[in-house]
């Protein structure tokens, strides 16, 4: 059962980081000049991924130890206690991974919406610039 719900929120995880950076970092309306605002952003996307695959390929590799602790009859006390060293090793890194991925596409997140609030602020101060009304 851990397995499975690490595969979902590992597959969750990477759908939404890839449409965060191509929906609105790459494909979007650029929301700031800064070139360090978009590299973070990106960075943090980059994390996110990361974190996801690594989920995923624990997963995989919890799945694997599983099935030797299972299937192989001829094992020996040392090997079995070894096996569910790595197997718990493994489910609290995945934890971790999956923890520091959804908190960076938080951040992500977060980040993004300060600089589309201060990117719309600094349009409509724009806007009310001139006071046509007071020309005549």
């Amino acid at each position: 059962m851990f397995i499975f719900i690490n595969i979902i929120l590992g597959v969750i995880l990477s759908v939404l980081t890839i449409i965060f950076i191509v929906k609105k970092i790459l494909v979007g309306i650029v929301i700031t000049d800064s070139g360090f605002i978009i590299s973070v952003l990106i960075l943090l996307g980059v994390v996110g991924l990361f974190c996801s695959l690594s989920a995923l390929l624990g997963a995989h590799s919890i799945d694997g130890l599983a099935i030797r602790l299972n299937t192989d009859k001829v094992i020996s006390a040392e090997e079995i206690t070894m096996i569910k060293e790595n197997i718990s090793k493994a489910k609290t890194s995945n934890i971790i991974s999956l923890i520091v991925g959804y908190v960076a596409l938080i951040f992500n997140q977060i980040i993004y919406t300060i600089m589309a609030k201060k990117n719309k602020q600094a349009q409509a101060k724009v806007k009310n610039r001139w006071d046509w009304g007071k020309l005549n």
